[in-house]
Formats: C-alpha cells, sequence, structure tokens
C-alpha cells in the first residue's frame, strides 16, 4: 500500500490537499470540471499514462495505478498534471501515443523558494512508495523512501475533487493562496521568499545562474560546474571531484580545505509530531503547534510543513523548538508531512521527516426529534427515566446537563445514550432544556443543546349534566341515537365504553368531544347508564373517568287497583250519579283520561295519585249490560308518554227473574194439605244474582245455582187456613247490585168439604156390603176398601139419587166383604178432601183397627161403628193427628154397643148436634178434638 499526497486547485483558483492511499494495488481521486492536480511524485516513479474514458490512469513502478477521474472533459480537453516531490515541479506533457496510451515529457515549473503561481503545487519530500524490484528512481531521487506513510481524514467537500473510490483519496483543509498568514511564505533560512542567494537570474554569483563562481554554473569555481575548484566539479580541487584532495571524493572528507570535513549534523523529533504519538488538538491550534526536537548543537534548523518554514538554532542542551501558527497546519481532523533540514557552519545538512497529526475538531449531536421515539416523553416513558441520545465521536466523554444536573452518558461507538431518572423529571406538560457537551480523546471539546417535550399529562371529561340540553334522555331523544360528550385534551383519542361497547373519536382543537351512541347500547327504562371515558394524548399519556347519565325513556300511568264503585261495575243506581275513575302516574306528569269517548283532564297530586270525575251523561243510557273503555294517557315533564285503558263495566239491570212452578201447583191453588206442608217455589234469575222471596210474612232467600236457577222451600203453615189469596214476591239482586222484582198470586182454599155421613146400607144376599146410601153428592165423591192387610183400592161405584129418600145411593160392582173397611171420601176443586171411615163388621174381632197402612192417605173426618157390633176403638192424639190431617178433629158415630177409649181426654162439656142426635166434645192432644155420639161408651 503506497500513500502519494496530491493538491487540486479548482477553476477559481483555489487550492485543496489530500492523499492518496492504495489499496489492492489502486486509488482514485475525482476532480470537478476544470481542476488541475499536482501529484507528490518523481517523475521517475512514473511508468506510463493511459485514458480510459474521461480517466486518466497514472501507472507507477511499482505496478500500482492512480485513476483521476474527469481528467478529460466530454469535449476531450484535459487537465493540467503536475508531479512534484523534493522541492522540483514538472508539468507532464502528455502526447497521445497507440490504444490510449500516452507519451509522456516534463517541463521544470519553477523552483521551490521563488514565488510563482503553481507556490501551492510544491512537495518539498517524496512520497511514500512501496518500491517493486524493478523501480529505478531518477536522479535527485535520494530519500523518497524517507518519507513516512501519510494517513489523513477529510474535512468537508474538497475544493476541486468530487468523491474517493477504493483507495481513494483524503484530502485536507481547503487553502487558497494569498489568504496565509505571513508564515506561509517564509524560505528555508526564514527569509521572504526573495532568496538573494539563489534567485533565479543569469547574473549573480551563488545563484542558479550559469555565469557567476559559487552558483550552478558551468564556469566559476566554487559553484556546481565541472570546472573550477570548490565546485562541484570533477577536476579541481576542493571541488566534488574524486581525483583532488579537499573534494566530495571518497578518501577525503573534508570539504573546507582543511583535510578533515567532518560529520553531517543530525536532527530528531522529540515532540509534536506522530513518531512521538503527540497530536494537535484544538487548543494547540489555537496556541500554536509547537514541534521540538534535537539536533547537533549551533546548528540551524528549517522545519516545513504545508510550504510554511519556521527556523530555529540548536540550543546548547542540544534541542529545538518552533512553532506555527495553526491557520499553517491547518484546522479539523488530518495527517500533513513534516519536514526538519538542520544545516551546520560547514553547509553541511541532515534531514529527518515526520508527519503531524491534526485533530482539531470533534462534535456531538442530540437526537431531540426522536427522544422517545417520538420527541415527547409521556408518564409512560417518564416513568423509567427519559431516554436521551445523539451521535459523537468515537471515544469521547459526553455530559448531558438537565435542570442544573450533569449525567454522565454512556458512549458506544459513535452513539451516546442517557437516561434522566424518573425522579429528576417534573410531570406535567412544559419543554426540558438540555444540555450536551463532549470532550473527544484528544481533548477537543463540542456542546450543542435541545429541548425535550415532557407531558406526562392529560385529561377527560364526561358532561353528563348537558347531554340532550337537560342531562336527561328521553324516549323521543333515545330514538335517534345520545350524543355523549365532554372534554379532553385537544388531538386526544377519546374513547367512550357503553354497555360494553367502545365509541372512539378525536377531541377537537378547542378540547372538546362527542359521540353518537346508538340507542341499541341503550336500554329502555328509568335509570343511570354507567359510562366511562378513556383519553389518550398525542404524546401517549392516558386518562379515565366515568360518569352517569339519567335514562328516562318511560313513564307510566294506571288506574286504581281499587275497582270502579267498589266492584268494577256501574249499576243503575252508581250510573245516576257519574262515576269517578282514579289512578297513579310519575309525579309531575299530567294525565288525561277518556271514558266511552268523552275525555277530561285528571287533577294530578305531588304523589302522582289522579282522580277525575264524570257525569252520568258519559255513560250509556237505559238498560245495559257490558262495558265501556276507559284510556289514561300520562306525559312526563321529559315528554315520555304513557297509555294504559281498562274496561269499565256497565250493568244497569237483572235480565232475568221469573218463577218456573207455582205455589199452588197445577191448579195454582194452595189446598190444606199443601198448605200443611212446605211448598217448593223455583224460577229463574240472572247468573250470579241473589233471590228474596216473601210471602204471608215469610222471607227467604232462594238457592240460586250457577246457570241462574233458583229454589226455595215456603214453611208448611205459611198459607193460611181458608180461602183467600196471597202475594209471592221475589226481589232479586245481581252482582252489579241492580234489582228486580216479580210477584206471583197465589189462591188459597184450605177448607175442607163435608165429611160423607152414610145414611143406609145394603147387604148382599151371601155376605158384605153391596150398597151404601150418604146424605149428598159431593163433588169428587170415592169410595176405597182398606183390606185387613191395610192394602187399599177404589171401588167401582155406581151412583144412584133416592128421591124418596133424598140421598144418594152407591152400588158397588162387587160386594165389600166383612173385615175390611169403607173410606168414602168426598174431595172439592181445590183437592181439599173430607173422608169417613166406615167400619165393617168382623166375625171374631171387635176391635176397629184405625192403624192400617193403607188409611195414612186419607183425611178421615169422622168413623162410622154403626155398621160393626160391638166395637172397640182406641184413639190417642198421634192417632188423632194422623187421621184428621185437616183440622185434627174427628166425629165418631156409634150406639150404644160400641166403646171409645180416649187416654188422656178430656170432656170439654160441650156438645153438638149432628143430624138429630147429640154429640159430646173431648179434647184430646195439644189441639185436637174428638166429637163423639153420646150414645157411645167413652173411656178417657
Amino acid at each position: 500500500m503506497s500513500t502519494i499526497d496530491f493538491v487540486v486547485r479548482d477553476s477559481a483558483g483555489d487550492f485543496q490537499r489530500g492523499t492518496l492511499v492504495t489499496e489492492a494495488g489502486r486509488a482514485n481521486v475525482r476532480l470537478a470540471p476544470g481542476a488541475d492536480i499536482s501529484l507528490n511524485l518523481y517523475s521517475g516513479q512514473v511508468s506510463g499514462y493511459q485514458q480510459n474514458g474521461q480517466a486518466l490512469n497514472v501507472v507507477l513502478a511499482n505496478g500500482e495505478v492512480l485513476v483521476i477521474e474527469n481528467f478529460f472533459a466530454m469535449d476531450g480537453t484535459a487537465s493540467e498534471l503536475f508531479v512534484s516531490a523534493g522541492g522540483e515541479l514538472s508539468k507532464v506533457n502528455l502526447v497521445p501515443g497507440e490504444g490510449g496510451t500516452f507519451y509522456a515529457s516534463y517541463d521544470d515549473a519553477g523552483d521551490f523558494g521563488k514565488w510563482t503561481p503553481l507556490d501551492d503545487f510544491f512537495f518539498l519530500r517524496g512520497p511514500d512508495i512501496l518500491v517493486a524490484d524493478t523501480a529505478v528512481a531518477g536522479d535527485d531521487d535520494v530519500g523518497m523512501l524517507a518519507n513516512p506513510v501519510l494517513g489523513a481524514l477529510g474535512g468537508g467537500l474538497p475544493l476541486g475533487v468530487l468523491g474517493l473510490g477504493v483507495g481513494g483519496a483524503v484530502l485536507a483543509d481547503q487553502f487558497t493562496r494569498g489568504e496565509s498568514s505571513d508564515s506561509d511564505s517564509k524560505g528555508v533560512n526564514g527569509d521572504e521568499d526573495d532568496r538573494p542567494e539563489e534567485d533565479d537570474d543569469t547574473t549573480g554569483g551563488d545563484d542558479n545562474d550559469t555565469t557567476g563562481g559559487d552558483d550552478n554554473d558551468t564556469t566559476g569555481g566554487d559553484d556546481n560546474d565541472t570546472t573550477g575548484g570548490d565546485d562541484n566539479d570533477t577536476t579541481g580541487g576542493d571541488d566534488n571531484d574524486t581525483t583532488g584532495g579537499d573534494d566530495n571524493d571518497t578518501t577525503d572528507d573534508d570539504d573546507d580545505d582543511d583535510g578533515d570535513d567532518g560529520e553531517n549534523p543530525t536532527v530528531d523529533f522529540t515532540s509534536g509530531v506522530e513518531s512521538t504519538g503527540d497530536i494537535v488538538n484544538y487548543d494547540d491550534f489555537q496556541d500554536g503547534v509547537t514541534i521540538t526536537g534535537t539536533g547537533t548543537i549551533g546548528c540551524q534548523v528549517a522545519v516545513e510543513i504545508n510550504g510554511v518554514i519556521e527556523t530555529t538554532t540548536v540550543g546548547t542542551d542540544g534541542t529545538w523548538t518552533v512553532t506555527f501558527d495553526g491557520s499553517d497546519v491547518g484546522s479539523g481532523e488530518h495527517i500533513t508531512g513534516c519536514t526538519v533540514i538542520i544545516t551546520d557552519d560547514e553547509g553541511r545538512t541532515g534531514t529527518n521527516a515526520d508527519n503531524v497529526v491534526v485533530d482539531t475538531v470533534t462534535y456531538v449531536t442530540f437526537d431531540e426529534d426522536i427522544v422517545e421515539t417520538d420527541g415527547v416523553a409521556n408518564a409512560v416513558e417518564v416513568s423509567d427515566g427519559v431516554q436521551l441520545s445523539g451521535s459523537v465521536e468515537a471515544n469521547s466523554t459526553v455530559v448531558v446537563t438537565v435542570s442544573g444536573k450533569n449525567y454522565t452518558a454512556t458512549v458506544t461507538g459513535t452513539t451516546w445514550t442517557c437516561t434522566i431518572p424518573a425522579a429528576d423529571v417534573t410531570g406535567g406538560e412544559y419543554t426540558m432544556d438540555v444540555s450536551v457537551s463532549s470532550t473527544d480523546s484528544v481533548g477537543n471539546t463540542a456542546s450543542t443543546s435541545g429541548t425535550v417535550e415532557i407531558d406526562t399529562t392529560t385529561f377527560v371529561t364526561i358532561s353528563t349534566s348537558t347531554v340532550e340540553g337537560d342531562g336527561v334522555v328521553s324516549y323521543a331523544e333515545w330514538q335517534d341515537g345520545v350524543p355523549i360528550g365532554g372534554t379532553a385534551e385537544a388531538g386526544a383519542r377519546v374513547t367512550l365504553t357503553v354497555s360494553g361497547r367502545d365509541y372512539t373519536t378525536t377531541a377537537s382543537a378547542s378540547g372538546t368531544w362527542s359521540v353518537n351512541v346508538s340507542r341499541s347500547d341503550i336500554p329502555e327504562g328509568t335509570y343511570e347508564l354507567d359510562v366511562s371515558a378513556k383519553s389518550t394524548d398525542r404524546a401517549g399519556n392516558s386518562a379515565s373517568t366515568t360518569g352517569k347519565v339519567d335514562i328516562d325513556t318511560e313513564t307510566m300511568v294506571e288506574f286504581s287497583s281499587t275497582p270502579v264503585e267498589t266492584d268494577g261495575i256501574v249499576n243503575n243506581a252508581e250510573r245516576a250519579d257519574g262515576v269517578t275513575l282514579t289512578g297513579i302516574t310519575e309525579p309531575g306528569a299530567s294525565v288525561t283520561v277518556t271514558l266511552n269517548g268523552r275525555s277530561q283532564l285528571a287533577t294530578v297530586d305531588a304523589t302522582g295519585n289522579w282522580t277525575v270525575d264524570f257525569a252520568a251523561s258519559a255513560l250509556p243510557a237505559g238498560n245495559v249490560e257490558g262495558s265501556v273503555v276507559a284510556t289514561a294517557t300520562a306525559t312526563d315533564i321529559y315528554g315520555n308518554t304513557a297509555t294504559t285503558a281498562m274496561n269499565v263495566g256497565v250493568d244497569t239491570w237483572v235480565n232475568q227473574l221469573a218463577f218456573t212452578n207455582h205455589a199452588g201447583g197445577a191448579d195454582q191453588i194452595v189446598n190444606a194439605s199443601e198448605a200443611a206442608a212446605k211448598i217448593t217455589l223455583t224460577g229463574v234469575v240472572e247468573k250470579g244474582s241473589s233471590v228474596l222471596v216473601e210471602v204471608e210474612g215469610f222471607s227467604g232467600q232462594a238457592t240460586v245455582a250457577t246457570n241462574g236457577n233458583w229454589t226455595i222451600d215456603i214453611p208448611a203453615g205459611t198459607f193460611p187456613a181458608g180461602e183467600d189469596f196471597s202475594s209471592v214476591k221475589l226481589t232479586a239482586t245481581d252482582a252489579a247490585g241492580n234489582t228486580r222484582t216479580a210477584t206471583q198470586t197465589v189462591e188459597v182454599d184450605t177448607i175442607a168439604p163435608e165429611i160423607p155421613m152414610v145414611t143406609a146400607f145394603e147387604r148382599g144376599k151371601v155376605e158384605g156390603i153391596r150398597q151404601i146410601s150418604i146424605a149428598e153428592n159431593e163433588p169428587g165423591l170415592t169410595v176405597h176398601e182398606i183390606e185387613a192387610d191395610g192394602s187399599s183400592h177404589r171401588l167401582a161405584m155406581n151412583t144412584y139419587y133416592d128421591g124418596a129418600n133424598n140421598e144418594y145411593d152407591l152400588r158397588f160392582a162387587d160386594n165389600v166383604p166383612d173385615g175390611s173397611q169403607l173410606v168414602i171420601t168426598s174431595s172439592d176443586a181445590a183437592g181439599n178432601s173430607n173422608a169417613t171411615l166406615f167400619v165393617l163388621d168382623e166375625a171374631g174381632s171387635d176391635s176397629v183397627n184405625i192403624g192400617l197402612s193403607g188409611m195414612s192417605q186419607f183425611n178421615i173426618g169422622s168413623i162410622d161403628l154403626d155398621l160393626a157390633f160391638d166395637s172397640e176403638l182406641t184413639i190417642t192424639a198421634a192417632d188423632l193427628a194422623a187421621l184428621s190431617k185437616n183440622d185434627n178433629s174427628l166425629t165418631i158415630h156409634g150406639g150404644a154397643d160400641d166403646t171409645v177409649t180416649m187416654t188422656g181426654a178430656i170432656a170439654t162439656g160441650e156438645t153438638r148436634m149432628i143430624g138429630g142426635r147429640s154429640y159430646d166434645v173431648y179434647s184430646l192432644g195439644d189441639d185436637g178434638s174428638v166429637i163423639i155420639d153420646d150414645d157411645v161408651s167413652v173411656v178417657i
């Protein structure tokens, strides 16, 4: 790898230095249009030139290639090329050959030390080139390998140089001719660039003309001709021939004619250069760049850097020091060559070369825009410290200052990081000032500052009190969704959660937000709806809040649970004075009630109870059974409405009341036997009604079946004895309280007909009775035979009138045998009857049996013992009641041969005449009486 310095002059005349470092045998430098270049090369180190497009390939003797890009313009015009080393400068003239190659010739472009416009193209030392075995240096190429490898770092865009390739150029700072300080133009001896002893005229001695002595002509002595003495010829004495004494031959080292020339002076560096490990930093640059060394005492020392020469004398201690102005060395980061020449009093010289390493710059940046990714530190990000970072020169130290407190950053490569602890970061919203300072490895410092936006707070509110204007959502408002809003930090993302569903929006620039919540997420009813909101501001902070929204999408109205008119039915009497409806609603609501099509506003009290009165005219007239509709509509203070309805029963009459039988039976006459027994009345009435039955002082409730049939038993004896008319009254009351009456007229005939009296009888020829006669022919006259076993049957007979005796003869179809008894009954139209028990003679027995079962069906008002001889009749009060059902009175006909026994009877002393005969009256039992023929024997 070789290192070749170069200088570029751009089209504006400004110069810039750089270094080409070959890698893999190649290095590139790119020229700007119109730029020229000087390479630090001896011409003998170049083996050839070749065009490659717009580039010029400079092929070195060691085989390496330097590529100068854009050397040829598009129109073929070439830039100027110079080579310079050891203080000599040659312009390269390129003559095209075959195959893109060039023949080169070199023109002397001037000597170093005398000003020319090309001064900045000079190089005092040779390049550091890896020498190939075949490389042969040209004349005066001595020392070209003495230069150390030069490295440099560019600063800024190179002037006249567009870029670098592999093994490319590294440029030093730009400099412009004429703008440097005085030291820029000093000569080797510290004089100005007049160089009086080597001026470029052709007249004076000791200069580079060809006429004077001790100059580089070929005629005078002590000059560099080949003829004079003490000059560099090869013939004279004390000159550089090889034959004379005191010359620079190889046997005599005396150049001052004393036969003892001595050794050349030596010079070394002790500080300020690369080999001593020193680097020029910014402070050094400001104070001046000092280079020290050692050398032969008393010798003159000239140090050259960038064409600027500083001189001094080696002190008695063998040391020397020179100081360059910082501008001579150049600022930035680069390596520049430094050559020292020491000259003793005899003119003998010694040289040394090194590099000055310059590093006057460093840098540090603060990446404020990417702090915590977005340049803003939110609460979560602050909680673990605020992460700061930036870039810095490698191996630097970085100190970050926040709020007066210093923090040492961590440097990795060219990146620094620093965490400001959460405890040192005040919460809130503000701009935090950050200062960053760095110190690189050579002591250069840099600083920068910036700010970090701290935003650890945010907020969110829900304006529940203004939802739908009054803070309450009514049914009408609920229909199209409910807007719910609040406040939050401008630009914050706000999510409202209702019934498990999220609604997201962004707060406006004024800090308000609102979303419309679908009614499907808000159940109907009257309650507090829980809502929650979470906001996340642009910094990532979040805040949450909750609230309750009053939902009132309903109201209520009801009719009172107490039935209208206590039973829910308006009856006829209640209709007459109108009807009152009542109910309950939400306090503050109004209620309108409509009954049978008529509407009225109800009166509502503070607790929501309402009442309204309707006149009778609001109800249907006439006999009504049915209902009318009543509706109540309530409107609450939020405009919610509710309606309820009910049927109001109207029943103004008992729709049915009737008898289905008659108290007098089929003939509608209550006779004695019926009056003596209970009488069952039946009828029909409106279902659910009650029936009150009233007759002759009796009052009783009928039994009413579910189908409306009713029945009642009229107690025995209710109807008075005799012949008269009675009225049975029915009063029905239905379930509604309506009443209805009905009556039934009843004919009463309890008077029995006269008791048939047997006036004669006729026996048959064989036995038995074949005919009896009675005094009168009562209607309904019948005769029954009671046999000994108690059975009875009606006898068939024919009736004849016996005018002679004024009686009626009853001739039986068959004779009635002795031992049987006859019951002769007379019945009237009402069914009343009266009968005579006609006792027949019974062989072997005088006792009359009145307990036969067949007798119970007859009302026996008399017993006739005239036919039976020696009859014995025993009768008790019970027998009396069983025989004489009509009036509990019994008349007994008989003779002296007959005996009647009545235990407990009492002779009343009363007598009666019946049929011309006298009868005694006895009382028997509580109210019985027995009337006995006074001829009959009576035992009491």
